[in-house]
């Protein structure tokens, strides 16, 4: 097993896939630099990390996800540790996460269609991090939310 950071492995991100060999330096920076961090606020689990197509159009994911990581990008799928997935809960973190300095690309709220079960999606790129946060329903419509005011 590769430990990636203090908290994770390269296991984690292989849900779906083996990481290809130009994936793993792009996901031990995600792990070390975004959810390190996070995992300080409050500890967290990775339920998705890397996605060939096929894997991501039946989690429902968007063509140009960032699950279908590359040298350049990669994303993950969290949420709390304790296995607490309701609304307040995930949402909480959320709102903790947009408003920390952790310099993820993405950060999304993202909840199935009954509002049962929510994710926190995060994802790290090679250019400049673009720090945008989203929220909506799995396969979207997502809404853009400002980073730190806390909605």
């Amino acid at each position: 097993m590769t430990q990636l950071s203090a908290h994770f492995t390269q296991a984690d991100f292989e849900r779906d896939a083996t990481l290809p060999a130009e994936c793993v330096e792009p996901y031990r920076r995600l792990a070390e630099d975004i959810l390190e961090p996070v995992f300080a606020i409050r500890p967290v689990t990775v339920t998705s990390g890397y996605r060939p197509p096929e894997a991501n159009a039946a989690a429902h994911g968007v063509p140009h996800s960032q699950h279908i990581a590359t040298a350049n990008w990669c994303a993950a799928d969290i949420h709390p540790a304790d296995g607490n997935v309701a609304g307040p809960t995930v949402t909480a973190l959320y709102d903790a996460i947009r408003a920390s300095n952790i310099p993820f690309d993405r950060c999304g709220l993202e909840w199935n269609r009954d509002e049962t079960r929510y994710i926190i999606h995060l994802s790290w790129s090679r250019t400049p991090p673009r720090g945008t946060c989203f929220r909506g329903p799995e396969g979207g419509p997502y809404v853009e939310v400002p980073r730190d005011d806390g909605d």
